[in-house]
């Protein structure tokens, strides 16, 4: 995916927050970004991330509105 980055749009869903903090690690020095759409716990507790307020606070983390 790194090698990638900058040459095609990329985007990925995580349900973990592993997974993002990995992702957060890798690409915060990456000059492009990439797109992470993160799948919360919406109460199935079959997947997703059980606080989203974990992903707002990982320093390469930016959010588009």
């Amino acid at each position: 995916m790194a090698a990638l980055t900058g040459k095609v749009r990329q985007s990925v869903v995580v349900d973990s927050e592993t997974i993002i903090e990995g992702l957060s690690a890798r690409f915060a020095r990456e000059p492009q970004h990439l797109t992470v759409l993160v799948e919360c716990n919406t109460g199935a507790d079959r997947c997703g991330v059980a606080s989203p307020e974990v992903t707002a606070k990982l320093e390469s983390v930016r959010f588009r509105l």
